[in-house]
């Protein structure tokens, strides 16, 4: 399902502007194919779960936010959020986490995408994190996502307080 799809979607016909996958199962291992196809494709908006990712203003290059409070996103939703980060025309200017539960797939989509040098984020909100309790420590899990964001050069504001779950760790900057 998931290559015809792809290739629908970036054929000249196709004039979808929303699709919602929502309960289809989209895996991690089915994703590296779609979320390309998704990047080039002319969809508006992107339902792969909770969340309905602009994709139109993400590959516009127009100034765009990202806001995922309390959403929590799958490792296929991260995959195709990080592709569509790295696009050349990207125009994030905020990302606002605050109190996503589960974030690792959205702390690893947003330190590619912002890593790869193209979002021109100014402000980044991902305060009252909820962590999964795996064995990597709050301070690990953040770190990709502040040395990426400390690479925007319109960077202004990061506001990282009050994480919860997972082990503790006493400092990002160890």
């Amino acid at each position: 399902l998931v290559v015809p799809l792809a290739d629908a979607l970036v054929s000249q016909a196709c004039v979808l502007q929303e699709l919602d996958l929502s309960g289809c199962g989209l895996s991690a291992a089915d994703t590296p194919g779609f979320a390309a196809a998704v990047a080039r494709s002319k969809l508006q908006t992107l339902t792969l779960g909770e969340w309905h990712m602009p994709v139109g203003p993400l590959r516009s290059g127009a100034e765009t936010e990202l806001t995922a409070g309390m959403l929590a996103l799958s490792e296929a939703e991260g995959m195709v959020l990080s592709e569509l980060l790295q696009s050349s025309t990207c125009g994030v200017v905020k990302v606002n986490l605050s109190r996503c539960n589960r974030p690792t797939a959205w702390l690893k989509a947003v330190s590619e995408g912002i890593g790869a040098g193209t979002v021109p984020l100014v402000e980044l909100l991902a305060d009252q994190l909820q962590h999964e309790t795996e064995g990597v420590s709050v301070a690990k899990r953040l770190q990709p996502l502040l040395h990426a964001a400390c690479s925007s050069l319109c960077l202004a504001h990061v506001d990282l307080r009050a994480q919860r779950g997972g082990p503790s760790s006493t400092s990002l900057f160890s």
